[in-house]
């Protein structure tokens, strides 16, 4: 069996049957930590919590999104309840995540790092929004 790898991509091929099918792992699988967010190009500011934050994304098309908040009272970041959902690749960098109330969001990937951008449009103004990730495991 030969065995190739190829920017994140794992592919496998056997000599002896050329029926074996190419597996190959989508980039947005694995775990993703928050770095940074932007809106219209300006970065906004992320407390230590806020970048605590992440995402994984698994073979099996399902996620799991960990967000933190500060919490006063115990002067300490606290971990909210997983949000769970679903993913799609839609082609041309183009993915569905169930759960976020945004119908596709346009994922590029550069090394470890993955950017999302998207927009909302609220009340008539047109929003663009930039996530960067890094990818974690």
């Amino acid at each position: 069996m030969t065995l190739i790898i190829s920017s994140s991509y794992l592919i496998t091929c056997s000599s002896d049957d050329d029926d074996d099918p190419i597996v190959i792992k989508d980039k947005i699988i694995g775990e993703w930590q928050l770095t940074a967010e932007y809106l219209n190009d300006i970065p906004l500011p992320l407390d230590d919590c806020e970048l605590q934050m992440t995402i994984a994304f698994f073979e099996n098309e399902t996620y799991a999104e960990r967000d933190f908040e500060y919490d006063e009272d115990q002067n300490e970041c606290q971990s909210l309840p997983v949000k769970n959902g679903t993913w799609e690749n839609l082609g041309d960098s183009m993915y569905f995540i169930s759960d976020i109330g945004i119908e596709s969001l346009e994922f590029r990937f550069s090394g470890n790092t993955m950017t999302g951008f998207y927009s909302e449009t609220i009340e008539g103004i047109t929003l663009e929004i930039k996530v960067v990730f890094t990818k974690i495991n």
